[in-house]
């Protein structure tokens, strides 16, 4: 079953389908899914929130992908997205220490606050 509204798929949708790909496959099996998404995806609140559920994932590579896609095409970031990724183009980026949401079996919780608040709004 597919979730959509007006054709395009809820972004809660997106990160669930990125985080089971990552919970079977690892990191390396969310490449071909995040190239894909970035060419469909033009929605930078879109793409804040799923870089930030990336990030919760601990799939650094796949949200560095994201956020340099954004930086690349102009695309408005905040002041912690730019920071974000300039950490993750050093080498560096993990999750921040406080994050403690359990998942069950029957549900996947992903807290996706960390990026996607602005400032300016």
């Amino acid at each position: 079953m597919l979730f959509k509204v007006y054709k395009k798929e809820h972004v809660e949708v997106i990160i669930a389908k990125l985080y089971a790909k990552k919970k079977i496959g690892g990191e390396d099996a969310l490449r071909e899914s995040v190239r894909d998404l970035l060419k469909e995806q033009k929605d930078p609140e879109k793409l804040q929130i799923i870089a930030s559920g990336l990030m919760w994932m601990k799939a650094y590579q796949a949200e560095s992908m994201v956020l340099e896609n954004m930086l690349e095409k102009g695309m408005q970031m905040s002041p912690k997205e730019q920071e974000r990724l300039q950490i993750l183009a050093n080498g560096g980026g993990k999750a921040p220490d406080e994050y403690r949401v359990k998942s069950t079996e029957g549900k996947i919780y992903l807290d996706v606050t960390a990026l996607s608040w602005r400032e300016d709004e």
